[in-house]
């Protein structure tokens, strides 16, 4: 009697304790460049956690918006569409370590968090390299004036969980 308790407490035990495999799905995911009359970037697209349940912060989707003039990115924080629930998103643009920290559409590196809480503070969070002709990456140039460029089908990552971690910091003010 007491070996089928053993059994029965360990097996729940790692069954509550196993989570499935979880990521961040960004669809639909456009980067435009306006070069001409002033140099302008932005980085639009919309995340969730497809997979998620409630417990792991939900599959709820927020629209992100990175916009900003001249070469180099802002390096703050950007909030995505927050509306005070549940979870929040974080996202921000680096520049490809080959091009000098000036912002190009055709490779570049994105950050994105997601924060929520269930019993604990939690984050979720992936880092995004993005370059043209991988992944169903492409762009489109219009003379030398614009380049759009974005993921036909959309993309996934995967993600990375931490807990009992303070709010994000360092957000853009906009």
């Amino acid at each position: 009697m007491l070996s089928l308790k053993l059994t029965t407490v360990l097996l729940t035990t790692v069954l509550a304790t196993s989570t499935q495999a979880l990521y961040f799905r960004l669809s639909p995911f456009t980067t435009t460049s306006t070069y001409s009359p002033t140099e302008s970037h932005t980085v639009t697209f919309t995340i969730n956690n497809p997979d998620a349940v409630f417990e792991q912060g939900g599959s709820y989707a927020r629209t992100c918006n990175i916009t900003w003039t001249g070469c180099t990115p802002p390096p703050c924080w950007t909030s995505c569409n927050d509306d005070g629930l549940s979870p929040a998103y974080y996202a921000r643009v680096l520049p490809s370590s080959s091009s000098n920290n000036k912002f190009s559409p055709e490779a570049f590196t994105l950050e994105v968090e997601e924060y929520y809480v269930y019993r604990s503070s939690a984050r979720n969070n992936a880092t995004i390299y993005i370059s043209e002709g991988e992944n169903g990456y492409a762009c489109s140039r219009a003379e030398e004036q614009s380049t759009t460029c974005g993921f036909a089908e959309g993309t996934t990552s995967d993600l990375t969980a931490t807990y009992s971690v303070p709010s994000r910091d360092n957000v853009c003010a906009y």
